[in-house]
């Protein structure tokens, strides 16, 4: 595939993207969700310049003019925002913007190459500072090199040292007849970006020329944060706040005598401990231990563990989800988006712990169990069945709508769900790039499948 055919194929993605968050930020708008509608319109302005750039090697003057269209009507958006006047930004959006987008999506479809049914893609699997071949599990890269082969798809894993801007090239590793091998090859198709944080100057570079497919939806305290501000699926988050001081932290104790204290940057069921309060008493359990201290102890350790370094913690109320068996448990919900940009169920399951445990987390003696006959064991084949339907339900709508807080940029999320004695979801976090050592093949072939 050429530069420019390769460029094109980048502004046909991005038009569609755009058409979609055009859609949603139609809706917010009707409904007069500033905040909200801000971020997406910001989203829509960077996605088009981008689009204005590539499609600069098209001669086409109806493209030429559709593409001035679209820019004076963002700038009149904008204005009218500054006005507040809805009515008038709905009917640009309605009547003018958004048949312009698909006059330009037209003519961009047309204008590319028809791809041979036996191409070879390039997907590049790629990590700010390592090569993802460096850490990921061996199960994950033996199943994403079978079904890129049977996808007629080629993988390159490489990292920010590998590139060659001047030459549009990189250095990567590749599958070839049965060994790793080093190879220089043309910027791949699109990046599958492993990991989150802080980025190297090619990283961003890299971001301008190719379409990356994942994008990071914080840590356990700004998601929840941000769901707050946009009131939907509220109810399912566990009453929570950032460890700041003591005295927020006795006021919430004294409101729920039993808490979770998580340490924000950890994950798989590291840096947690329970506290519950029994008069003077607090009890603090990690995983299979447990500890009594007075008030005087208690807040040493408070001082020591959780206010060491202030905001580094979250404390939420304690949700008892645990089985019949008196098992901690959740539900993991592994969500992609497929070829066409729609979010599907890659794999649900129960993650189970032991029950001299509070951690459901199956790294610490825990197992995992089908999701239909774990809920047909726990609650009845009535409950059950209802309880099946809600949880599948919940996990693509959850990931539909954070994936619209995050202007349609995410692709890939674990959702952690549970139901507590009283029958009440909760969704415990979300997160990017989830494990996946139980179903590997099955997130290969979403992960492979070329957008």
């Amino acid at each position: 595939m050429s530069v420019d055919n390769k460029q094109l194929v980048q502004s046909h993605n991005l038009i569609k993207t755009l058409l979609e968050a055009t859609e949603h930020f139609h809706n917010l708008v009707k409904e007069k969700e500033v905040n909200q509608s801000i971020f997406i319109l910001t989203s829509i302005v960077e996605g088009f310049e981008a689009v204005s750039q590539f499609t600069k090697t098209i001669a086409s003057v109806d493209l030429t003019k559709a593409i001035t269209d679209v820019e004076e009507y963002l700038l009149m958006i904008s204005r009218h925002f500054e006005k507040g006047n809805f009515i008038k930004i709905n009917e640009i959006v309605q009547f003018a913007f958004m048949p312009k987008l698909k006059r330009i999506e037209t003519i961009i479809r047309h204008e590319l190459a028809p791809i041979k049914p036996n191409e070879i893609r390039s997907i590049g699997v790629f990590h700010s500072f390592y090569n993802p071949l460096d850490f990921y599990p061996e199960e994950r890269v033996n199943a994403m090199v079978k079904e890129s082969e049977r996808q007629h798809a080629r993988l390159l894993f490489f990292t920010s040292n590998d590139v060659n801007f001047d030459k549009e090239e990189i250095d990567a590793k590749v599958w070839v007849n049965g060994k790793w091998e080093h190879v220089k090859s043309p910027f791949p198709d699109v990046i599958n970006n492993v990991g989150a944080g802080k980025r190297t100057q090619t990283d961003r570079k890299l971001r301008k020329l190719i379409p990356f497919t994942s994008f990071h939806v914080g840590n356990k305290y700004t998601l929840p944060k941000k769901m707050a501000e946009y009131r939907k699926y509220t109810d399912l988050l566990v009453p929570f706040l950032v460890c700041k001081n003591e005295k927020n932290v006795y006021d919430f104790l004294d409101k729920n005598n039993k808490v979770v204290f998580k340490y924000l940057l950890s994950n798989r069921g590291e840096n947690i401990y329970f506290v519950t309060k029994k008069g003077s008493r607090y009890i603090i359990s990690t995983h299979k231990k447990e500890k009594i201290m007075n008030h005087e102890a208690f807040n040493q350790w408070l001082q020591a563990v959780i206010l060491r370094e202030k905001g580094s913690f979250i404390m939420q109320r304690y949700i008892h989800t645990r089985t019949k068996q008196d098992e901690p448990y959740h539900f993991r919900a592994h969500v992609q988006k497929d070829g066409k940009g729609r979010w599907t169920l890659t794999h649900i399951y129960p993650r189970i712990g032991s029950k001299k445990s509070n951690l459901s987390n199956v790294v610490t003696d825990g197992r995992v169990e089908d999701f239909h006959d774990f809920l047909m064991n726990e609650y009845g084949e009535s409950i059950g069945s209802t309880h099946e339907t809600n949880i599948l339900g919940l996990s693509l709508e959850i990931a539909r709508h954070l994936d619209k807080l995050y202007g349609l940029a995410l692709d890939e999320l674990g959702i952690d769900l549970a139901i507590d004695d009283q029958g009440k979801y909760w969704m415990h976090e979300a997160n990017n790039g989830p494990q996946t050592a139980y179903h590997e093949q099955k997130k290969s072939r979403k992960y492979n499948s070329l957008r």
